[in-house]
């Protein structure tokens, strides 16, 4: 009874310790899975405020996600599009520090920071469309649509609203977010790019402002003051570019004072950069020119240098076609343009447009046609099975054969490519002697000619100016020695031998002046040019204009010379063969460079048909352009007169 009693009570004690563990591991299953569940919403409602580019939000809830690479990536990440490729030097050491976590290769999180990264600080990598497409690939196998939707985003940055634009793979992910979109902020972003594709529409307008209405009611909502600051500057910056397209200046100007009083935040500066500019154009058109210069500097305060490239090249067009060309100061907007046209040639665009090519291939591949293209890949691969074991011998004995015949074909068409090679080298050695041989003696030629033309020029001033006032002296003075007893008055001849020697010093000195044409005087090379047009407009009645920009500082006594001299032969140009009635010369001086412009209304002519024999030495003039180091354009057509564009570095 006892030993009975005492086994009933063992069991007793072991049902009571097996349920305790029961309970305890079925808290501990409970508890783990609870704290999985709270680390889901923190991830979630990060991703949430990254889209909504609410990056308050984020210091606090960064600080709940456990220590380990996920958490690095959201750092990084929410750094990356707060920054928007405005700091480098921290965001790179966010990037680093997240390499040394050892990833699997179709990381979603780890995807999505390599596309921002590279989109913002590599924007040339020929590999960029690749890193967009598997952040969108890696999101989707992970079925999270948070990271679809930023993947997407920064598709749709890259095609829709950076240089590189291309309206059906933007209409593509337009798509794709519209299949993920559930709230307003996604809806937002629907009708942002929705405008920026398509635009300027009443339709695309209505859309913006409900837009607008939404965000803005959330933006004042209590305590949710900052919500959504990124989206209230797209759309205000986009309503009012709309209002100024359809003309309602004051309108527009509400909407974009708005953007401009907004923080001075890294991810608004693109947003700043667009709205100063719409400023200042609304400003010139209104005639308000020092608050339009105000805003421009502005602008160039907000450049955005994740892409300044292309900032610069819209800031260099802006001043070219919206300042200087309504106020007539046409070489400072031909300046401009050309800046921007010589940023815009060093852009390659080549590696990215056929990473574009292949994203638009892969991006085409519906769903449904994967599967079908996975089913007929594994019925050939059965068909290929059975035929394999019948080839095995065949390919072995060919492939043995194919492949010494290709080694000996591949051995001789090296041999051959590197004898070619030799011989190409030895040519482009010799035509580049002969080259710079060439342009030796065109230089050579020209300074030649130049120097004979002076010499031509000065002789023959010396035949008509001073040989006839020393003939003269000549006569007088033998008048004198024949009539000097006979006369009664030989002060009076002596007196006028004496006047004409004193016009022959005169003239003797107007050559020895004309020689250096007052450049080497204190007044410098635009007054001596406006001497030579006065001079001209008063003997052969032509109006020659002359204008001068940034000429503060005096060149070198050779480099003026030089520059008067083609001055001047262009001008004797426009006399002897354009029958032109007006001219302008404008000589601007930036810091590296003068800029010569000499425009006639002249008859004009054929530029590809000019020869040297009509006399008017383009080619010489040119080659002494050449001889600066500078460059010359010649624009000119029948009946529409002539106009020469030369640049030279100083």
């Amino acid at each position: 009874m006892e030993t009975l009693f005492v086994s009933n009570a063992y069991l007793s004690y072991l049902f009571n310790s097996l349920l305790r563990c029961f309970v305890f591991f079925l808290l501990t299953i409970l508890s783990a899975q609870s704290l999985a569940q709270e680390y889901e919403e923190v991830d979630k409602k990060i991703l949430e405020n990254l889209i909504a580019l609410d990056f308050k939000k984020n210091k606090s809830l960064l600080g709940k996600v456990e220590p380990g690479e996920r958490r690095s990536c959201y750092e990084t990440l929410t750094a990356l599009l707060y920054n928007a490729g405005n700091n480098k030097k921290e965001d790179s050491i966010n990037y680093k520090k997240l390499q040394s976590f050892v990833s699997s290769d179709h990381n979603p999180e780890r995807s999505i920071v390599d596309a921002y990264y590279n989109l913002f600080y590599n924007r040339r990598n020929g590999n960029l469309a690749n890193y967009i497409d598997s952040a969108y690939q890696d999101a989707s196998d992970a079925n999270n649509n948070l990271l679809k939707k930023l993947s997407i985003l920064a598709g749709l940055r890259f095609y829709n609203r950076e240089n590189v634009q291309n309206k059906e793979i933007t209409r593509r992910y337009i798509k794709k977010y519209e299949d993920v979109a559930i709230n307003n902020i996604d809806s937002t972003w629907i009708s942002i790019h929705n405008y920026l594709l398509e635009g300027r529409s009443p339709e695309s307008n209505r859309e913006l402002l409900e837009a607008f209405g939404e965000i803005n009611t959330l933006y004042l909502e209590k305590n949710k003051l900052n919500y959504s600051i990124g989206l209230r500057a797209q759309l205000l910056e986009l309503i009012g570019l709309h209002n100024w397209i359809h003309n309602k200046q004051d309108r527009a100007l509400t909407f974009l004072n708005s953007v401009s009083e907004l923080p001075e935040l890294p991810y608004l500066k693109e947003h700043k950069f667009n709205t100063y500019l719409d400023i200042s154009r609304i400003k010139i058109q209104k005639g308000k020119i020092d608050e339009a210069k105000l805003a421009i500097a502005k602008a160039f305060d907000n450049l955005n240098e994740s892409d300044r490239d292309k900032n610069l090249i819209t800031f260099y067009k802006f001043k070219a076609h919206y300042f200087f060309k309504p106020q007539k100061k046409h070489d400072s907007a031909y300046f401009y343009l050309n800046k921007a046209f010589n940023l815009n040639r060093e852009i390659s665009y080549g590696t990215i447009n056929a990473q574009i090519a292949n994203l638009d291939k892969k991006l085409g591949v519906a769903a449904k046609d994967k599967e079908i293209l996975l089913q007929r890949n594994n019925l050939l691969e059965e068909q290929a099975l059975k035929k394999r074991n019948q080839n095995i011998a065949i390919a072995l004995g060919g492939s043995l054969i194919l492949l010494t015949i290709i080694g000996s074909l591949t051995y001789r068409n090296a041999k051959r490519r590197q004898r070619i090679a030799e011989q190409e080298k030895e040519l482009e050695i010799q035509k580049t002697t002969t080259i710079l041989k060439e342009q030796e003696i065109n230089t050579i030629n020209a300074m030649v000619e130049g120097q004979e033309k002076e010499r031509i020029r000065l002789a023959g001033d010396l035949h008509d100016n001073l040989g006839g006032t020393l003939a003269a002296v000549k006569m007088h003075i033998g008048n004198l020695q024949q009539n000097l007893h006979k006369t009664d008055k030989p002060q009076e001849l002596l007196d006028k031998a004496n006047e004409l020697i004193e016009q022959a010093y005169k003239n003797v000195r107007a050559i020895a002046h004309e020689r250096n044409s007052g450049v080497m005087a204190k007044e410098g090379l635009l007054p001596a040019i406006e001497k030579l047009a006065d001079k001209v407009a008063v003997s052969g009645g032509l109006s020659i204009e002359v204008q001068g920009f940034g000429l503060e500082q005096r060149l070198s006594n050779h480099l003026e010379i030089t520059i008067f001299r083609i001055v001047q032969e262009l001008v004797t140009n426009v006399i002897k063969h354009a029958q032109a009635t007006e001219v302008q010369i404008s000589l601007t001086q930036h810091e590296y460079e003068l800029n010569i412009v000499v425009e006639d209304n002249g008859k004009g002519f054929i530029v590809g048909k000019l020869e040297e024999k009509e006399g008017m030495g383009l080619g010489s003039i040119e080659r002494r352009v050449e001889h600066l180091e500078g460059t010359m354009l010649v624009d000119s057509s029948l009946g529409k007169g002539t106009n020469i564009i030369i640049d030279i570095p100083i």
